[in-house]
């Protein structure tokens, strides 16, 4: 049983804007006055705030497109202006430095600060963000905790973790029963029968494991909360653009309310891009302050990909499932392979092939050498759209 759209929860917190709008792609709402608005009202609208969100559906290009126009909007000219991302912890903030004063170029930036090790999403559909920044020489700011740390909390609750770490991290906050109403429609709903609405079987390990992944969805937005407070308090004057998935924003009751309980007179603003496949979708008032309604990607605008299943141990990379039309099956690359280079490069990573391949485009090619039993072969790939892309 599909549970309840966590856009449209109408009631997810107490006070507020009371309804629900009916948005449209291409539409603009500005929640609190009812209303569609063009992008230059909108960013007049936000210039005051001191704290700017902008969510994402992680391989959304839409929506991270949406983020850049704004970025590119409120960063020109003003007081210091800095940008703060989910997707990297705070420990590759000396990577993040080297890279947005361009001492490292692209590919030092992506091995070095360990992008695909800390994050499971194309480099690419953040790539605008970050050439404006280093243009605009913009600090950007890594805002989470290791993903090793989230990781054990997620598999393992709060108190697993060893006092030093523990110690390092910030309170976490877990008594909002609207917040955790929220994470549940997220996430699909409470585990119950769908007809009998009693609990399901192994009810009482599921809900072990939705309280696990909520400490960690909730340490995510504390840490986030806390480094943005730290930045405000450093530059007082300063404006922070945050960029996070929608979920650790939607209803105020993600970072934002985390950050109001630590600096309370903060202005703080929440935009929501929110996708709409056709005519028009139902969205809660309350979602965010304002909704920016955005067409679905058109197939094109995924980044190509190999379209195989890896696995990773000791150096060895080994194909245990491809797409039946993917770019690797079309080149006629087969389960049991081992991938060993890719256009000349050893690969003995996951993280590593994902690096090289980041700069293919639609229309380019790949040469893959591999071991098939003792036999070594090389294959070119084309990295082709299927058909109706």
């Amino acid at each position: 049983m599909k549970g309840p759209d966590a856009y449209a929860l109408t009631a997810a917190k107490t006070g507020g804007r009371p309804g629900s709008l009916k948005v449209a792609a291409g539409e603009i709402w500005d929640t609190a006055q009812n209303e569609v608005i063009t992008f230059a009202q909108l960013t007049e609208r936000l210039a005051s705030a001191q704290v700017v969100y902008v969510g994402e559906s992680h391989d959304g290009w839409q929506h991270h497109h949406v983020q850049a126009q704004l970025l590119e909007a409120l960063s020109r000219g003003g007081p210091p202006f800095a940008v703060g991302l989910e997707m990297l912890p705070r420990t590759v903030q000396p990577a993040l430095d080297a890279f947005c004063s361009s001492t490292t170029n692209e590919r030092e930036f992506l091995e070095g600060g360990g992008w695909y090790e800390h994050w499971g999403y194309d480099y690419r559909y953040y790539r605008p963000i970050f050439e404006l920044a280093r243009a605009r020489k913009l600090a950007v700011l890594g805002l989470n905790v290791p993903s090793k740390v989230t990781r054990q909390v997620g598999r393992e609750g709060l108190k697993a973790l060893e006092p030093a770490t523990r110690k390092e991290l910030p309170p976490v906050y877990l008594g909002s029963k609207e917040h955790r109403r929220v994470f549940e429609a997220l996430i699909g709903g409470a585990p119950h029968h769908p007809r009998t609405k009693k609990k399901a079987p192994h009810h009482g390990q599921k809900k072990q494991r939705r309280d696990r992944f909520y400490q960690a969805q909730s340490l995510w937005d504390e840490a986030m909360a806390e480094r943005v407070a730290a930045t405000m308090s450093k530059v007082p004057k300063g404006r922070v653009m945050v960029f996070a998935g929608s979920g650790h924003l939607i209803y105020d009751l993600g970072i934002s309310m985390r950050l109001r309980r630590r600096l309370p007179d903060l202005r703080q603003a929440i935009v929501v891009p929110v996708r709409v496949e056709k005519g028009r979708r139902r969205i809660a008032r309350q979602l965010a302050d304002f909704i920016v309604g955005v067409p679905p990607d058109a197939p094109h605008e995924a980044f190509p990909t190999l379209g195989v299943m890896l696995t990773e141990k000791e150096g060895v990379l080994t194909v245990k499932g491809l797409e039946e039309e993917g770019a690797a099956a079309r080149a006629g690359v087969q389960k049991d392979d081992r991938l060993s280079k890719l256009d000349g490069h050893p690969i003995s990573k996951i993280v590593e092939l994902r690096a090289w391949l980041f700069g293919k485009a639609w229309g380019d090619s790949a040469k893959v050498e591999l071991l098939r039993g003792k036999q070594v072969q090389v294959v070119e790939v084309r990295f082709k759209p299927s058909q109706g892309e």
